[in-house]
C-alpha cells in the first residue's frame, strides 16, 4: 500500500501531466521529461559485503515540467517543476516534496540573462560540478567527493531562492544567488548565497563557484541542529559534521577538450564548517580531483578518476584523510538508454579511521569499495 503523502504526490503529479501533454501539444512550449535509473548495487568493507537493488542515489530518477512561453523581443516566460523519486520502491525523495529536486519560475532575456525564483541548485553545482566524475555516465554519486560536503554532485538545492545567470558573451558567463531562508524573526539564520563564473575558449573551460549557508543542517539538509536527523552521512562515524553554525565552499575546475573522443578535468575545492557539532569546532576539508572520460566509440564511453580529500580539525589537531579511485563504463542502445557498469574504492589515511564512500553506509574499518551495475533511460 502506498503511504497517504506518496498517494497525494501521485495524484498531484498526475493532474499537472495530463493537461500539461496536451497543451504542449498545441503550443509546443511545455515539455515533459524524466529519468529511471535501477541497478544491482554490491558493497564489501572492511568487515562485511552487501548486495541490493537500489537507484542511482545522487542522480536521482525523476519527472520533470519545463516551460517557456515567448513575450516578444527576447523575452521569455519560464518554469521548471521537477519530481524525485526511488525506482526501487516508488516513494517520493527530497523529503517527501512533490517537486523535491527543482521548483522555480522566471523571466529569460537574451540581452540581459535569466531571473529565477524558488527551490535551485547553488552556482558551485552549475559551474564547477557539472565536469566531476559523479555527473559522468562511467561515474556516479559514488564517484563524488567525501560525503558530498562540497555539493559538486547536486544533494542539495536552495529553497526561498532568487538566482541570476547573465547571457554567455564571449564564452564567459556569471551568476549570483540568494536564499533568504525564511527564519521567523532571525534574519540571515539560514541564509545562503552563492557566486559563479565560467569560461569557454577553444577546448578549454574554467569554471569557479562558492556557497555560504547559514545553519546549513536546518538550511539545505532537511534536519535538526540539535538531533543531526539529516546529512549526506546518514547513520555513521561522521554524523554530526554537517550540523554546523555555517558551511563554505569554494570550487574551481578546469576541463579540457584533448580530442573528439577524451576529455580531461581538474577539480578542486575548499569545504569549511564553522563550530561543526562533530568536530567539536571549525573543520576544513579540501578536495582535489583529475578524472578522464574517453570515448571507445560512440555508443561505449569509459573512464576514471583519483580524489584526494584532506581534512583540519581545529579542535584536536586532527588530520583526517581520504583517497579514492573510481573507474567504469557505459554502453549506449540508443540515446536514451544505456546500460553501466561503476567500481569505486576508498581508503581512510591520517586520523580517519573509518572509509565512507558517497551515500554508502560506512564501513567498519578504513577500506570500502563497491561495484554498481544498472540501467537508465531517459524520456
Amino acid at each position: 500500500m502506498f503511504k497517504k503523502g506518496s498517494t497525494l504526490g501521485l495524484a498531484l503529479i498526475c493532474a499537472i501531466w495530463v493537461p500539461l501533454s496536451a497543451y504542449s501539444q498545441d503550443k509546443s512550449n511545455v515539455t515533459i521529461y524524466g529519468k529511471v535509473d535501477l541497478g544491482l548495487r554490491y558493497i564489501n568493507d572492511t568487515d562485511a559485503q552487501h548486495t541490493s537493488l537500489l537507484d542511482e542515489k545522487a542522480s536521482t530518477n525523476r519527472i520533470g515540467f519545463r516551460g517557456r512561453e515567448d513575450l516578444g523581443n527576447g523575452m521569455a516566460a519560464i518554469f521548471t517543476l521537477e519530481n524525485g523519486f526511488s525506482a526501487d520502491t516508488g516513494s517520493i525523495g527530497q523529503g517527501g516534496r512533490i517537486f523535491g529536486r527543482q521548483a522555480f519560475v522566471g523571466i529569460d532575456s537574451k540581452s540581459f540573462g535569466t531571473v529565477t525564483l524558488g527551490r535551485q541548485y547553488d552556482f558551485g553545482t552549475e559551474y564547477v560540478g557539472s565536469r566531476a566524475a559523479g555527473v559522468q555516465a562511467w561515474g556516479g554519486s559514488a564517484a563524488a567527493h567525501f560525503g558530498d560536503m562540497d555539493n559538486n554532485n547536486m544533494y542539495f538545492r536552495v529553497e526561498n531562492s532568487v538566482k541570476y545567470k547573465s547571457p554567455t558573451r564571449g564564452g564567459a558567463s556569471f551568476g549570483a544567488l540568494y536564499g533568504v531562508g525564511e527564519a521567523s524573526g532571525k534574519a540571515g539564520k539560514n541564509r545562503t548565497t552563492s557566486f559563479g563564473a565560467g569560461y569557454q575558449w577553444g577546448k578549454l573551460y574554467i569554471g569557479a563557484g562558492t556557497v555560504d549557508v547559514n545553519n546549513p543542517i536546518v538550511a539545505v539538509y532537511d534536519g535538526n541542529l540539535t538531533t543531526n536527523t539529516k546529512g549526506t552521512f546518514g547513520k555513521s562515524p561522521y554524523a554530526g559534521l554537517q550540523a554546523a553554525d555555517r558551511l563554505q565552499v569554494v570550487s574551481l575546475v578546469a576541463a579540457y577538450q584533448l580530442s573528439s573522443a577524451t576529455k580531461l578535468a581538474v577539480l578542486a575545492t575548499d569545504v569549511r564548517f564553522t563550530n561543526s557539532l562533530l568536530a567539536k569546532g571549525d573543520a576544513e576539508y579540501k578536495n582535489y580531483e583529475i578524472n578522464a572520460t574517453h570515448y571507445l566509440t560512440p555508443s561505449v564511453v569509459v573512464g576514471a578518476s583519483y580524489q584526494l580529500t584532506d581534512g583540519h580539525w581545529d579542535s584536536d589537531n586532527s588530520n583526517p584523510r581520504f583517497k579514492q579511485i573510481n573507474f567504469g563504463g557505459a554502453y549506449f542502445f540508443s540515446k536514451r538508454t544505456s546500460i553501466y557498469l561503476r567500481n569505486g574504492y576508498q581508503k581512510a589515511a591520517g586520523d580517519a579511521k573509518f572509509a565512507q564512500i558517497n551515500l554508502l553506509p560506512a564501513s567498519g574499518g578504513d577500506s570500502q569499495f563497491i561495484i554498481n551495475i544498472g540501467l537508465k533511460h531517459n524520456f
